[in-house]
C-alpha cells in the first residue's frame, strides 16, 4: 500500500509526525499490555472451573455425549441430539478427550481455550482495521465482562462462532487490503473460513449476509468521492485525525474475487448444507419451535418481532437476558453507566463515521448478528446473539480512544506538552479504573452471586456435582441406587462427565413410582436428590428400615442437596418372593366373551421370563372398580439378562370387543443400567374413564421397544406369548 499519510491535510500530518515519538514509546508497551490483559482473561476462564458453573447443564451432556460417542467412530456432519447440533464443536471436544481425558472439566476447558483464541483473533482483526490501541481497549472489555467470559467456561458449540466469524474477517480485509494484487486464494481463504462458520451454530447463517453486504458497501463507496477522501468530512472543530482514522478504504477488487470468497464458503458449506435441506430436512426442530414471531409477520402482525427486536437492542445497557441459566437474570452486557455510555459513544461514531469501511462493517455486523434474536421468542437471549461479538466491546474501544484523544487535545492546547502527557497518563488511568470496576462486577455476579441461586443449582444440576464429589470420597464400593428425573439418559451421562470413580456402580430408578433392589438386595445405597420426594407409600412398604448415612446442606441457605441411605433389602426381598411364589396369571387374549370373561384364559404361574426381563407377580386391588376411578398395583421383576434400551412395560385394560378403554406405558427404572439379579417394583396407577360402561373387562401386561414398537416375548409351554392378563375385574353399577 502507499503511505496514507499523503492523503491527510498538512495540519495532520505535522501532529503525527509530533507524535511520532510518543507512538514509539506506546509501542513498546504494546506487546506487554496484551499479555496482561490476556493472563487476566485467562484467570477469569479456568479459575475455579470445576466449581462454577456448579454444575452440568444438560445441553452440555448432551455435547460430552456426543463427543465420547464420536471416539467410538460415531461420526456425522450434523448431530440430531437435542434440538440438532453443527458438529465442529464437538470434534474439538472429542479430540480434547482424547488427549486429556472424557470428562466435565475438559469439557469446559476446550471452550476457554477456543475462547482465549477468539480473543487473540479480535485484537489481531481490530488492529489491523483500526488501530493499536482501539484493539487494546476492545481486547480489554471483552476480557473483563461477564458475557464473554460466561461462555468460556461452559460447554456449548456457540463459542466457536465469534472465533470463526472474526478470522474470516481477518483474511478478508487482508485480501482487500492487497488490492489489486490479492491472488484468488487469498478471497478463497477468508470464504473456506466463512464456509466452515457454518458448522458452528446456528447464528451462522446470518454471516455470508454480513460479508454480501459489506462487499456491496465497498463497491458503493469505492466510486464515491467523499469516501475516496475521508479527511474531507466535516470534522471541525476537532482534533486533527490520528492516521489510523484516515486510513484508504480496502479496495473491492475483482468480481472474480468475489466469486472466489463465495464459492469457496459453498464448497464448504455444501455437505451440511444438503444434509439439512435435502437429507434430513426435519433435524433442525428448534427452528420451527423457535418461529412463532415470523409465522405471526407472515401473517401480517408485527407486534412479536417488534417485541423482540426491542428487548434484543436494549439487552447491551437495560435488561439482559432474563433466564438465568446463562446470565445473572436480567443484567445487561454494560451494567454500569460508563460502560454503557462508552457502548453508545463508539455506536454514534460508528455512526458519525458509516462511509468509511471499518465503522460500516462494525454496523453491517451489529444489527445483522442481531437478527436471530430479533425474530424469535424468549429475547434477549445471549446465546442466539453470541454472533455480535467482538461489535459491541469494539465500540467501547473506540469510545475510550477518541473521548481520550479530544480531551488530551482540548486541554494540551491550553498546557504545556509535559502535562499533557499527564493528562494522557490521567484518562488512561481513569479507563483502567472502569475496566478494573467491571472485572470486580464480573467476579461477584459470576463468581459469587450468580452460582447460588435455587434455579441455577437446579438447571446446571449442582446437587449431582456435590452427590459424585461424596461418593468418590466415601471409600465404600458398595451399589447405588440414585433416584432422579432423566434415569435412561442425562443423570447416568451427567455422572459419567463428572468424573465418578470407575469403582462404582449407579444404578438408576425414580423412587416416585419404581423401587429398586440392585443384586438380589444386597446393601446398597440410596440417593435421592433434593428437587423432588421419593413417594412417601412406596418408602414406607419397600424401604421403611432404610438408614440414613448422608444428608448434606448447601451452606448459604441451609437447605437439603440430597439425601443418602443405606438399606440391606435381602429379608424384606425374601418376604416379597414368599408372598408371589406361584402366582397365577393368565395366556389369552385382549378380547373376549362378555358372557364368559374368564374363556380362553389359560393359567400359568410366575415367574415368567421374557426375553431377559422376569415377571415375578402383581400386587394389588383390580375388583369392582369406579368410573373415574385410579387402578394402582405393583408389578415385580428381576433381571436375568443383558437388555437394550429403551424400554417400557405396557398395561391396557380392554372391553369385551377388545377396546381399550385405559392404558399406562412408561417404565421407572433406567434399564441400561442394570444387571443381571437385579430386582425392581413398578407401581402402575390407570385412571379408569368416567364413561365406563357396565360389565367385564381384562387387564394384560406387555414390554416393548419404544422405538420399535416390538415386544419382548416368552416361551411357555410350546407356546410364544408377548402379552400377559393379570386378571378380568367387573364394573357392576
Amino acid at each position: 500500500m502507499s503511505d496514507i499519510r499523503q492523503d491527510l491535510p498538512p495540519s495532520s500530518q505535522r501532529k503525527i509526525l509530533e507524535n511520532s515519538a510518543l507512538s514509539a514509546v506506546k509501542s513498546k508497551w504494546e506487546l506487554p499490555v496484551v499479555v496482561g490483559i490476556l493472563l487476566i482473561a485467562f484467570a477469569l476462564r479456568v479459575l475455579a472451573l470445576n466449581a462454577v458453573p456448579p454444575g452440568l447443564h444438560h445441553d452440555e451432556v448432551i455435547i460430552g455425549q456426543v463427543a465420547k460417542d464420536i471416539l467410538h467412530g460415531h461420526l456425522a456432519i450434523y448431530f440430531t441430539a437435542g434440538y440438532g447440533h453443527e458438529p465442529l464443536y464437538h470434534y474439538i471436544v472429542s479430540g480434547m478427550f482424547a488427549a486429556l481425558g472424557a470428562n466435565a472439566f475438559v469439557l469446559r476447558l476446550t471452550s476457554a481455550f477456543v475462547a482465549m483464541l477468539g480473543l487473540a483473533v479480535a485484537y489481531r482483526f481490530v488492529r489491523r482495521i483500526f488501530s493499536p490501541t482501539i484493539a487494546l481497549g476492545t481486547l480489554a472489555w471483552m476480557a473483563v465482562s461477564l458475557w464473554p467470559t460466561f461462555f468460556a467456561r461452559v460447554g456449548l458449540r456457540g463459542i466457536t462462532l465469534p472465533l470463526l466469524s472474526m478470522l474470516t474477517a481477518y483474511f478478508l480485509w487482508r485480501a482487500f487490503e492487497k488490492k489489486q494484487e490479492a491472488r484468488g486464494g487469498d478471497f478463497a481463504l477468508a470464504g473456506a473460513l466463512l464456509g466452515l462458520t457454518a458448522y458452528t451454530y446456528q447464528g451462522s447463517r446470518v454471516f455470508p449476509i454480513i460479508f454480501g453486504m459489506f462487499f456491496l458497501y465497498l463497491w458503493i463507496a469505492h466510486s464515491s468521492l467523499v469516501a475516496r477522501h475521508p479527511s474531507s468530512l466535516p470534522m471541525s472543530p476537532a482534533p486533527p485525525e490520528p492516521e489510523w482514522a484516515a486510513r484508504r478504504i480496502p479496495h473491492p477488487s475483482s468480481f472474480r474475487n468475489f466469486l472466489a470468497f463465495f464459492m469457496a464458503a459453498a464448497i464448504i458449506a455444501a455437505p451440511l448444507v444438503i444434509y439439512l435441506t435435502v437429507i434430513n430436512p426435519s433435524a433442525e426442530r428448534r427452528v420451527s419451535d423457535l418461529s412463532g414471531p415470523l409465522n405471526q409477520l407472515a401473517a401480517g402482525d408485527p407486534s412479536e418481532v417488534i417485541h423482540s427486536t426491542l428487548n434484543t437492542l436494549g439487552m447491551f445497557t437495560i435488561s439482559g437476558d432474563a433466564v438465568p441459566i446463562y446470565n445473572v437474570s436480567g443484567r445487561p452486557v454494560f451494567p454500569e453507566p460508563i460502560g454503557a455510555a462508552l457502548f453508545y459513544i463508539g455506536f454514534l461514531i460508528c455512526l458519525w463515521r458509516w462511509k468509511r469501511p471499518a465503522y460500516a462493517l462494525m454496523l453491517i455486523w451489529f444489527f445483522i448478528s442481531l437478527v436471530p434474536a430479533m425474530v424469535t421468542p424468549f429475547s434477549p437471549n445471549f446465546v442466539r446473539t453470541i454472533g455480535v461479538w467482538p461489535v459491541p466491546f469494539v465500540f467501547c474501544g473506540l469510545a475510550m480512544v477518541e473521548v481520550g484523544r479530544l480531551v488530551n487535545w482540548s486541554i494540551g492546547r491550553l498546557v504545556n506538552q509535559h502535562s499533557a502527557f499527564s493528562i494522557q497518563q490521567l484518562i488512561t488511568g481513569l479507563f483502567i479504573l472502569v475496566l478494573t470496576f467491571n472485572t470486580a462486577l464480573t467476579i461477584h455476579d459470576y463468581f459469587i452471586d450468580w452460582p447460588r441461586s435455587d434455579y441455577v443449582r437446579f438447571w446446571q444440576q449442582a446437587t449431582w456435582t456435590q452427590a459424585v464429589r461424596t461418593l468418590n470420597a466415601d471409600p465404600s464400593s458398595s451399589p447405588v441406587a440414585a433416584s432422579g428425573l432423566s434415569i435412561n439418559d442425562f443423570d447416568p451421562q451427567t455422572f459419567d462427565l463428572l468424573g465418578l470413580r470407575s469403582d462404582l456402580k449407579v444404578k438408576w430408578f425414580d423412587c416416585r413410582n419404581a423401587i429398586l433392589y440392585p443384586n438380589g438386595g444386597v446393601t446398597t445405597r440410596y440417593l435421592s436428590p433434593d428437587f423432588f420426594p421419593c413417594d412417601a407409600d412406596l418408602w414406607s412398604r419397600f424401604l421403611s428400615v432404610a438408614t440414613l448415612i448422608a444428608q448434606p446442606r448447601w451452606p448459604d441457605t441451609g437447605n437439603v442437596i440430597f439425601t443418602l441411605h443405606q438399606f440391606d433389602a435381602r429379608a424384606t426381598l425374601e418376604t416379597i418372593l414368599s408372598r408371589l411364589k406361584s402366582q397365577s396369571v393368565f395366556i389369552g387374549t385382549e378380547n373376549f366373551d362378555k358372557t364368559n370373561p374368564s374363556g380362553g384364559l389359560e393359567p400359568v404361574s410366575t415367574p415368567i421370563d421374557l426375553s431377559g426381563l422376569r415377571l415375578l407377580g402383581s400386587e394389588g386391588q383390580l375388583a369392582a372398580p369406579k368410573p373415574g376411578e385410579t387402578l394402582e398395583f405393583e408389578t415385580y421383576w428381576q433381571i436375568t439378562a443383558p437388555i437394550a434400551p429403551p424400554l417400557k412395560l405396557f398395561v391396557h385394560v380392554t372391553a369385551s370387543d377388545g377396546t381399550m378403554i385405559a392404558q399406562w406405558d412408561g417404565l421407572d427404572v433406567g434399564i441400561a443400567s442394570l444387571e443381571a439379579g437385579d430386582v425392581f417394583v413398578q407401581r402402575h396407577l390407570i385412571t379408569l374413564p368416567t364413561d365406563m360402561p357396565i360389565g367385564p373387562y381384562r387387564i394384560s401386561l406387555g414390554v416393548y421397544h419404544s422405538d420399535t414398537g416390538q415386544r419382548l416375548t416368552a416361551n411357555v409351554g410350546n407356546r410364544s406369548i408377548d402379552s400377559i392378563v393379570l386378571g378380568t375385574m367387573y364394573r357392576v353399577k
